[in-house]
């Protein structure tokens, strides 16, 4: 049986290299995946601590030092546009 995702948009300013992200949506693959302990707040901790680093499109999924924890960031632009990010999932190590 197909499970619907679930999306999530939220309007957050970052910058990442030159590209300045104005929202962020969060598709709930990561549930499938993950514990209780990720959630959306936690990823958008995480973007938040991202902000004006230099990130790289061949740096996928990107390593996060969080509280001690190293997490795996998947992200990915909106098709044909740079200031939407699309969150994949979040992994811990």
């Amino acid at each position: 049986m197909f499970k619907k995702k679930i999306l999530q948009t939220y309007f957050l300013k970052l910058e990442f290299e030159f590209f300045k992200i104005k929202k962020v949506t969060i598709i709930d693959y990561y549930r499938e995946k993950c514990n209780k302990i990720i959630n959306n707040q936690l990823i958008l901790e995480l973007l938040k601590k991202l902000d004006g680093k230099k990130i790289k499109s061949s740096n996928y999924p990107y390593e996060i030092n969080y509280k001690d924890k190293n997490y795996h960031l998947t992200f990915r632009f909106k098709k044909k546009q740079t200031d939407h990010l699309w969150i994949r999932s979040l992994s811990k190590n």
